[in-house]
């Protein structure tokens, strides 16, 4: 009996897991038209968000995307830093959607 409520706490777990990454990616989606800044403190804190769970190895892919990536810049919004967090953010929505991680809702948040 009792493996089956952990069954059902493990997917409620994934579930809220799962809605934060959500919520984290409108985040980024919403700063991105607002704020530069904003858009690159978003980024980041989704990146931090990422963790590796039984069967989705979410933060293996992207540690390995990042090791080519250069640094983050430290401080500027310059055109370039902005573009180096967009591929970051579309490379995090295509892991989270090949994962099973993310709805897929429209072509531009995934860049599929």
């Amino acid at each position: 009996m009792e493996e089956k409520i952990i069954e059902v706490d493990n997917i409620k777990a994934d579930l809220n897991y799962e809605q934060l990454l959500g919520r984290a990616v409108d985040r980024c989606l919403f700063q991105r038209i607002n704020s530069p800044k904003g858009f690159k403190l978003s980024v980041e804190a989704l990146e931090m968000a990422i963790l590796d769970l039984p069967g989705k190895p979410l933060r293996s892919e992207l540690e390995k995307y990042l090791e080519d990536r250069p640094e983050y810049p430290s401080n500027g919004c310059s055109p370039e830093d902005i573009k180096l967090y967009v591929d970051v953010f579309k490379e995090i929505t295509k892991i989270l959607s090949k994962n099973k991680m993310l709805f897929k809702s429209t072509p531009l948040e995934t860049n599929i």
